[in-house]
């Protein structure tokens, strides 16, 4: 079950970087999105927020696919100003990882970790951080790096959160 979870998600994120170079070369006409009677012309941007909700070692899946989840949208095109990641950042260099600083998400996989901006780690990764930064309340970070999405009405949000989940936690 685990396996068709992850091949979705991979999929779903094939599909969004896809999706979003196709929208990165064209313009979207505000009509078309039913906004108003105007034809005013404004290209969105696209955002991604990636949340391994939990922390330790014995929970290595989930910042080990947000790493990823990274790399797939920044081969994809996304720029770093429009990527947001929340990772306790705990398993890179835990004494059980026998590859420190290298973070795999398939057995001999390529180290997913290299080069992923930490916006919020350790106990920055938290609910109060993680709704100002979609919410794009700047005033309402505690921490971490301050970013936050700054979306207009045509832009699209990409949410992934990787974790066992649970009401009204973050683990």
């Amino acid at each position: 079950m685990m396996c068709y979870y992850r091949l979705f998600v991979l999929l779903a994120l094939s599909s969004f970087v896809v999706e979003s170079r196709h929208l990165k070369g064209n313009s979207y006409e505000l009509s078309n999105f039913h906004r108003s009677g105007t034809n005013a012309t404004i290209e969105p941007k696209i955002w991604a927020v990636l949340v391994a909700g939990s922390s330790g070692f014995e929970n290595y899946r989930h910042q080990a696919d947000i790493c990823h989840a990274y790399q797939i949208l920044k081969n994809g095109g996304l720029e770093d100003e429009n990527i947001i990641i929340f990772m306790y950042d705990d398993i890179a260099f835990d004494v059980e990882n026998s590859r420190p600083g290298v973070i795999i998400n398939k057995p001999d996989g390529d180290n997913v970790y290299k080069g992923v901006p930490k916006d919020y780690t350790g106990e920055d990764v938290n609910v109060d951080n993680l709704l100002a930064a979609i919410l794009g309340n700047k005033t309402g970070v505690r921490g971490g790096s301050g970013k936050v999405v700054e979306s207009g009405p045509n832009d699209h949000i990409f949410i992934y959160y990787a974790d066992h989940g649970g009401a009204g936690i973050l683990g």
